[in-house]
């Protein structure tokens, strides 16, 4: 794009990402789209699940344990993101699965 854009990005946002790039040309609005259940999962018991992306697989038990470092793990890189957000001026908002996006977003873009 040869002209300054707004540019929505929605994602999970779980991982690395970089959009310094982007943002020193454009305007950069990130929607992180999140389940509840995602945040806070209950104990599941003895699990196999499959990326389908990748086809690997996790086999074990989702127990209070492993949710601890779950979540940990998620508020960790929620926190760097953020942070990595407001540094490179990138606004954001997180929208839950349950929640109308569409205003959300407007009260977000004023």
């Amino acid at each position: 794009m040869k002209k300054k854009a707004l540019l929505f990005i929605v994602s999970d946002f779980v991982g690395e990402i970089d959009l310094k790039l982007l943002a020193k040309k454009h305007d950069i609005f990130a929607v992180i789209v999140r389940d509840k259940f995602e945040e806070d999962p209950s104990e599941l018991g003895y699990l196999r699940l499959i990326d389908m992306e990748t086809r690997e697989s996790f086999e074990g038990d989702v127990n209070s344990s492993t949710l601890k470092n779950y979540k940990k793990a998620l508020h960790e890189n929620d926190e760097k993101l953020y942070k990595q957000f407001k540094k490179q001026g990138v606004r954001f908002t997180k929208v839950y699965t349950n929640e109308e996006p569409t205003l959300k977003l407007m009260k977000k873009m004023r």
